[in-house]
């Protein structure tokens, strides 16, 4: 579909931070739709439309019908311009109107100008993510040359009974977040993270956004675990939609197959226990190269939602992204 094939009663304007109630009621339509449940706020919304270095005036869209209601938005994200990142909100009553592909249309031009800014001999694609269960935009993903090269999981515990406790190695000490400590623990987590699939070094600072610099921050839920001065594993954990999150787990190298990554799991398990929170969740690589799925199947863990990752290839070069466990 041609940019310019934007049927006559819609029209389209960059996003404003002022849409994010707008854009959280989309995702959430999405997600009643396909999960029975809604769990963006306005406040999550605000939060990636305020990322650093995003830019809504140029690598964002949203279409508005006739009586102003926004139906379709994308906003387009990137990592040193080669890797590229569209994320659509669509009222799904609309997925096979045509909305769903001018957006991703769109994002994929604008990825094609911006990508003149990525090193030369540097591989460049667009992904995208969606539910297995949102049959009609997986279609329209197929339908542009997108293919699905991974399956992300959505894990899962219900927390009815006292997990299990937390036991450590003798030479490690576990401590949790304390102002200073931000650059260590971001050092620390692109250290971890080197050895999981599609890793590719992140921005401090919009590292910080996510992590350090918002109203929800809970510092007594970021568990450290320290050898000498140095941090060797650790879970950076949330209590938000009603459950708890671990939404870091990492181990250093040389300290893996030790029982930290599971420690560390029963730590979060107990302490959201402990505060009455009933259930916890985590995302997980389905072919995670390090085997994490397995430990967290062990740890009484169960897949609740599952993920496809599509991509689709803008330019042939050399693969700066993790793709195999270095040895």
């Amino acid at each position: 579909m041609s940019i310019q094939q934007l049927p006559h009663e819609y029209r389209a304007r960059p996003l404003r931070v002022e849409d994010a109630a707008e854009v959280t009621r989309l995702c959430n339509l999405e997600e009643l739709a396909t999960e029975g449940k809604a769990e963006l706020t306005e406040g999550d919304a605000i939060r990636f439309m305020t990322m650093p270095g995003l830019d809504l005036e140029q690598n964002s869209l949203a279409l508005l019908d006739d009586q102003g209601r926004m139906i379709g938005a994308v906003v387009l994200y990137h990592v040193l311009h080669i890797q590229f990142e569209p994320n659509l909100f669509i009222d799904p009553a609309l997925y096979t109107s045509g909305i769903a592909d001018y957006l991703l249309t769109w994002a994929e031009e604008r990825s094609l100008a911006l990508m003149a800014h990525a090193e030369p001999g540097l591989r460049v694609m667009l992904g995208v993510g969606t539910s297995v269960k949102r049959t009609a935009i997986c279609q329209v993903f197929e339908r542009h040359g997108f293919q699905v090269i991974r399956n992300m999981l959505r894990m899962g515990i219900t927390l009815d009974a006292q997990p299990g406790v937390a036991i450590w190695p003798e030479d490690v000490r576990l401590e949790t977040f304390e102002p200073g400590m931000e650059r260590a623990i971001f050092n620390a987590e692109m250290e971890f993270f080197q050895d999981h699939w599609g890793f590719m070094p992140r921005d401090y600072e919009e590292w910080r956004h996510f992590n350090i610099a918002f109203d929800e921050l809970d510092p007594s839920l970021y568990f450290l675990v320290k050898a000498g001065g140095d941090i060797v594993a650790m879970a950076l954990c949330r209590h938000e939609h009603g459950e708890g999150w671990v939404n870091t787990l990492g181990v250093r190298r040389s300290w893996r197959r030790k029982g930290l990554a599971l420690a560390l799991l029963q730590q979060a398990f107990g302490e959201f226990y402990r505060r009455g929170i009933q259930h916890a969740s985590l995302y997980v690589d389905g072919q995670s190269l390090t085997g994490a799925t397995k430990l967290y199947a062990r740890a009484g863990m169960h897949v609740t939602r599952q993920s496809a990752q599509y991509e689709k290839e803008l330019r042939a070069g050399k693969e700066l992204r993790t793709q195999t466990l270095a040895v």
